[in-house]
């Protein structure tokens, strides 16, 4: 997938028996030493220092109940690549 400034680009793909949603941007990136901290709880950077500081907890703990995880990763030319996976179900409404 390839991100325009200003733009995010969204995709879902499946790998094995997991399914994967990416959510990329071509910003500035979350700035050195934050990246390990950005699913905690309150931790805001940038514009969104007036948010509360719960939304990547919130998608991490969704992600997590769901048997899959969320992990944040900083594209080489700038911007950030967000990823949920979780194991598919088969049989669902069975």
């Amino acid at each position: 997938m390839h991100a325009t400034p200003g733009a995010l680009t969204i995709g879902v793909r499946q790998e094995g028996d997991r399914a994967v949603l990416q959510v990329m941007d071509a910003g500035p990136g979350l700035p050195p030493g934050f990246e390990g901290r950005a699913f905690n709880p309150f931790q805001r950077h940038g514009r969104a220092a007036s948010g509360t500081g719960l939304g990547l907890a919130v998608v991490r703990a969704i992600a997590e109940a769901h048997g899959g995880r969320a992990l944040h990763r900083t594209r080489p030319r700038g911007g950030s690549i967000f990823e949920i996976d979780i194991p598919i179900v088969s049989g669902a409404g069975d």
